[in-house]
């Protein structure tokens, strides 16, 4: 058992080389890396921007942004400060894990087993996951907070637990909006079916809710104030427009999310949930503990299944709770094993394949071959930004959406304020060009002069002159 929680620290905690590998994804995780860095620009923390002017595409609460903003603030604009409050968030739900079930089941090994299941899902440290500076893994550490508090309330009726609850939901909604809501119609389920509604008719519970919804509209409405026409982008990206409408073609089948998660987002760890859930006993502790866990997975999986707009790590709240389920199933077929060799035979075989393949990907990270042209500028800028803060007057060009290219241009302004992007340049100038049109329409506005070629990554530097 120590190798294993030895392993487990080995593949959590060194958290910092494995952070830079990879330049930032050009959506979401760039965007947000833009926002942060705008922030602390423009020294404002209730508006977000993207390219100096307020952000109207991502119109999520701010939570995340300012934690970034924190984070890069303390280590400077690179990839490990915009991923290190995700890694912090899953470092924390694992630690909780741990905790559960010493708590649950009077027995750590389904807290080891739980946080190996759930770090060894593709789903949960996959795109969008625990290593990405994205909203999910924040989110997730907050509903799954909320979730616990919810249960401990209700089965020990300890009132620290509803302030847990209404913190944890607080911080939620302001990590990423709507989806802070999405376990509230679960709880309400779980109320009727255990016959415990009345548990949550008091003074202190609905004066709870009317804080929560307080302090989360004074942002909403803070915002608009400062940004008019916030409240309306929130609608058409976040209620209707997201959840009846397909955006940007992420259109898929009604089970879209129960198949990704049993073909590949939680292989092979849904077979042993599936046994986690079928060989519960009343008479055994934490039961009914792990049959609120399945009902929260299944029933967060069928809610966004709704939604018209589908992407793939929607689902990622679940994965933490599953694990407890699949963990138990584990530990159901580890204790049936009389011999203690034989028993952790069993473990080892069962957790080695799918921690090698998680080891791999994340220690030995990879980019597709057809995002290898997306970040050219990146790895570049990367590679050669001592050199290339030496530069006066340097200009970096390029067109369409590349959130990604800001970022790097923005790490590289901080070393070099001179540095200036997608503006206008002039005689004695030098650009920088990776993109064929652009260095195409150079060339007939100016006469130029090659500084620099860079063979790998097919970038040039020219000084403009007439």
């Amino acid at each position: 058992m120590i190798l294993f929680i030895g392993l487990a620290i080995l593949l959590y905690f060194p958290l910092f080389g494995y952070m830079e590998w990879l330049p930032l994804k050009k959506f979401d995780e760039s965007r947000l890396a833009v926002n942060a860095v705008e922030m602390l620009q423009q020294k404002n923390f209730i508006t977000t921007y993207y390219e100096g002017k307020p952000e109207m595409w991502n119109t999520k609460p701010p939570l995340l942004i300012w934690l970034q903003a924190l984070s890069i603030n303390c280590f400077g604009i690179n990839e490990f400060s915009v991923r290190l409050p995700s890694a912090i968030a899953a470092l924390i739900i694992c630690i909780i894990l741990i905790l559960l079930s010493k708590h649950f089941f009077n027995d750590i090994k389904i807290g080891i087993f739980s946080t190996l299941v759930l770090i060894t899902s593709q789903g949960f440290v996959n795109m969008h996951g625990s290593r990405s500076g994205d909203y999910d893994t924040l989110l997730t550490l907050f509903l799954f907070a909320n979730g616990i508090a919810f249960y401990l309330y209700i089965t020990t009726l300890n009132r620290k637990f509803i302030f847990v609850f209404f913190i944890s939901f607080i911080l939620a909604v302001l990590t990423k909006g709507i989806a802070g809501f999405f376990l509230i119609p679960i709880y309400i389920l779980y109320l009727l079916w255990t016959k415990k509604i009345r548990l949550v008719i008091s003074w202190y519970i609905v004066s709870g809710f009317f804080t929560s919804f307080f302090i989360i509209l004074s942002y909403y409405f803070l915002r608009e104030y400062e940004n008019p026409g916030y409240l309306i982008a929130v609608y058409e990206n976040e209620l209707g427009g997201r959840f009846l409408e397909t955006l940007e073609s992420h259109n898929h089948p009604f089970l879209y999310y129960f198949l990704n998660l049993i073909q590949a987002r939680f292989i092979p760890w849904v077979v042993f949930a599936t046994i986690g859930i079928f060989t519960l006993k009343k008479d055994e502790k934490g039961h009914d503990f792990v049959r609120f866990c399945f009902l929260i997975g299944f029933c967060f999986l069928l809610i966004i299944s709704f939604s018209q707009t589908k992407l793939l790590w929607y689902d990622m709240p679940v994965y933490p709770f599953l694990a407890i389920v699949a963990a138990n199933g584990i530990f159901c077929i580890y204790k049936s094993i009389e011999k203690p060799l034989l028993a952790y035979a069993f473990i080892f075989c069962v957790l080695a394949i799918p921690y090698i393949n998680t080891f791999s990907k994340i220690y030995i990270p990879r980019i597709s071959p057809s995002e290898i042209n997306e970040y050219r500028l990146c790895d570049y800028i990367r590679e050669n930004k001592k050199d290339l803060s030496r530069f006066d007057n340097l200009h970096i060009k390029w067109i369409s959406y590349n959130a990604q290219n800001l970022f790097y241009t923005y790490s590289l302004k901080d070393l070099n304020p001179n540095v200036k992007f997608n503006s206008d340049y002039k005689v004695g100038d030098k650009v920088l060009l990776y993109q064929d049109e652009v260095e195409m329409n150079v060339k007939q506005q100016f006469q130029i002069k090659l500084l620099s070629n860079s063979e790998k990554y097919k970038i040039k530097i020219y000084e403009l002159y007439k």
